[in-house]
């Protein structure tokens, strides 16, 4: 009568130290790949979404098309890796503000891109359900692009372009620029130069370079929305190849017929207003 009991005993143990052994091999994989990840320099997997809404059957006019084409961030630093991710992913779940105010934005699931393709398009299904008819302004559209703009071994910039129509006067399209430290920080100009008095200094005399407009011209008499005539740094900056970017969206300074101003620094006008650790490798 011990036999059976006997055997029980030993085929448990079998399988327990089995499980063990499988539990600490998978563990162990788990940590090789971890390992192999870090390993790897930074790169990125870029993929897009593509949503369309039932009204496109009707022809061109009646179509609301998104598509969203983002980047993932693999290898290198796992806390550069997360923190661009991250970015990335926030970056699009904010476009749903421009038409629902009260959206969801916390989502943190890898997603982002197909819920908010999928929400834009409901949202012109239900506009046109509302309004039982197609007007001239049915055809909708969203474009993302999500691009790696520098790589080096100090510094990862990022742009985000959007473009989107959701009826009304015009399309609005806007850019986003953001730069990274090695340890996945988010670089504020601050981070990057010196002396922000000085970077104000120079980004006004480019803008009004770019703009044509005369030294000492109030930039009030030239439309734009500043205060004590002095020209804000943009929301909008991040190191380039070429150097620093800085980039004013429509209706940032100034009225939506004013348009973006796009801003070039290079590295030899930068000089020594740049840190050290973010010039050029």
């Amino acid at each position: 009568m011990l036999k059976p009991t006997f055997y029980t005993l030993a085929l448990a143990a079998a399988i327990l130290t089995g499980c063990q052994s499988s539990a600490g091999e998978e563990a162990a994989t788990r940590t090789h790949v971890q390992e192999q990840t870090a390993e790897q320099p930074l790169s990125f997997r870029s993929q897009t979404i593509t949503r369309k809404s039932s009204y496109c059957s009707q022809g061109p006019e009646a179509c609301a098309e998104a598509t969203i084409t983002y980047l993932e961030a693999m290898g290198g630093n796992e806390a550069l890796r997360q923190s661009i991710n991250q970015y990335v992913r926030q970056q699009i779940l904010n476009l749903q503000l421009d038409n629902n105010p009260d959206a969801d934005t916390t989502a943190t699931d890898q997603l982002a891109a197909a819920r908010v393709a999928e929400a834009f398009v409901k949202q012109q299904e239900d506009f046109l359900i509302a309004m039982e008819e197609i007007p001239a302004s049915a055809a909708w559209w969203l474009k993302v692009k999500v691009m790696a703009a520098y790589q080096s071994s100090a510094v990862t910039t990022l742009t985000v372009s959007s473009s989107t129509y959701a009826g009304g006067a015009h399309p609005n399209t806007y850019l986003s620029l953001q730069s990274f430290g090695s340890n996945g920080q988010k670089l504020r100009l601050a981070d990057l130069v010196l002396d922000t008095v000085q970077l104000q200094q120079l980004v006004e005399q480019e803008f009004r370079r770019i703009r044509d407009l005369e030294v000492g011209m109030p930039l009030v008499e030239a439309g734009l929305f500043v205060e004590g005539n002095a020209l804000p740094l943009p929301r909008q900056a991040g190191l380039t190849p070429e150097g620093l970017r800085l980039y004013y969206n429509a209706y940032e300074v100034g009225p939506y017929v004013f348009g973006a101003t796009d801003i070039l620094l290079t590295y030899q006008q930068l000089d020594d207003l740049l840190r050290d650790k973010y010039k050029p490798d």
